[in-house]
């Protein structure tokens, strides 16, 4: 991409300051975790061993915030004009926080809705989608994350019952046997005589 040359700037004042506004601002992606990072080794290992796990990773859906810090106009290969917001910068987590945005296309975000953040959660990073509005995107996400969590505490219950049932079974398994081994103690003081007739 080459420098635009300022002559861009005055035929695209209006689109340049809708950017503008958003200088100092922050944008806001969604994004899916895996809350067991290793999960697939560790369905691995334990299918080898003949284990028991889940059958898909637990699941954790994340904000991720990107203040606006810098804005550059750039000619795309194409000869299109488009802003770039952060251009070259990275964040905490040393990922890029470059987004790219035409310029006759100043809508830089999507309005939250259980479709777009699903439709955010599984683009990837190859057209990611951006919100402007955090106390929509909390609201949404987080009922996303309560769906997996009751998931999750399903699994849990489950599990107890099917963990009580073992112990009941040990439990009996023992007194069954203890209770044999008791009867096989017992003398009783009667003189027992069995008499076997051969024909």
């Amino acid at each position: 991409m080459e420098q635009i040359n300022v002559s861009v700037i005055a035929d695209n004042r209006m689109l340049c300051e809708k950017f503008g506004a958003v200088f100092g601002k922050r944008i806001f992606k969604a994004e899916k975790y895996n809350v067991k990072l290793d999960y697939f080794e560790h369905k691995r290992k334990v299918e080898e061993n003949k284990g028991i796990t889940t059958n898909r990773p637990v699941v954790r859906y994340a904000i991720v915030p990107i203040d606006i810090t810098k804005l550059e106009l750039l000619k795309d290969l194409d000869g299109s004009v488009e802003v770039v917001i952060n251009k070259d910068l990275v964040g905490v987590d040393g990922k890029s926080i470059e987004v790219h945005c035409p310029l006759d296309n100043p809508i830089l975000t999507k309005k939250v809705t259980t479709e777009s953040l699903l439709e955010a959660l599984n683009s990837g990073s190859k057209s990611p989608i951006f919100f402007s509005s955090s106390e929509a995107l909390e609201s949404e996400i987080n009922r996303q994350n309560e769906k997996e969590r009751g998931r999750v505490t399903a699994l849990k219950e489950d599990l107890e019952r099917q963990l009580s049932v073992l112990d009941q079974t040990i439990n009996a398994n023992s007194n069954l046997v203890s209770e044999y081994r008791r009867q096989l103690t017992i003398e009783d003081h009667k003189d027992i005589h069995v008499t076997i007739e051969a024909d």
